[in-house]
């Protein structure tokens, strides 16, 4: 390829990145302010921890698969409907890890927020509203389930690592404004382009260096 047709893609796809994450087509919800959507910048640093959510939540992404394999296969396995068995262990493994926070532990509102009420903008989008930190927290806490969960059963992975992390007195549990939105994975997917075109940018700046 010459050097206009690459420049000529790149500026594409540049662009193509500039409308997803631009501040005009990413809106969010404040939800925690009569749920108040606004849009935001990403480039802004203001927002850099907003970036950082993005890419832990497809660290998560990428657990709940493994651990839903292994939930399906068991679930077939024993001849059982899917769909509200899955729904019932993911409500057992999010309360088993956000019952460590006092609001969402006594406040039965903000357990259906998240759990059951299906017209709530935030049902099942619990990880799309944690904190950087808690984020984190909650990673080592599905590692944690995963692993026992692979050799043990639902049962006995929700309890040890429940009763792991809920006794673990330097962890919290804390959540963040805005809610990531539904369509962070699109953004993530953008970013990695992003992050891409600027290692391959480096590498060629080094390798001129180095002739």
């Amino acid at each position: 390829m010459d050097i206009k047709a690459y420049l000529k893609d790149a500026t594409k796809v540049l662009k193509r990145c500039e409308r997803w994450l631009a501040e005009k087509n990413i809106t969010v919800l404040y939800w925690q302010d009569n749920f108040i959507k606004d849009k935001i910048n990403l480039s802004d640093d203001k927002n850099r921890d907003f970036v950082t959510r993005i890419e832990l939540r497809n660290d998560i992404r990428s657990l709940n698969k493994k651990i839903n394999g292994y939930l399906v296969t068991r679930l077939k396995a024993g001849g059982y409907e899917v769909e509200p068995y899955l729904k019932g262990y993911w409500n057992d493994i999010i309360k088993g890890f956000a019952f460590k926070n006092k609001t969402f532990r006594e406040n039965k509102i903000f357990q259906n927020m998240f759990l059951k009420d299906k017209t709530s903008p935030l049902y099942r989008k619990f990880p799309n509203c944690l904190s950087v930190n808690t984020m984190n927290y909650y990673i080592s806490y599905l590692n944690y389930y995963l692993q026992i969960l692979s050799t043990n059963g639902h049962k006995a992975a929700l309890e040890l690592a429940s009763k792991s992390f809920l006794n673990d007195k330097n962890i919290t549990v804390e959540f963040a404004q805005p809610a990531l939105p539904e369509n962070w994975d699109k953004i993530y997917e953008q970013m990695q382009i992003l992050k891409e075109i600027s290692r391959s940018s480096d590498k060629t700046a080094e390798e001129r260096e180095q002739k």
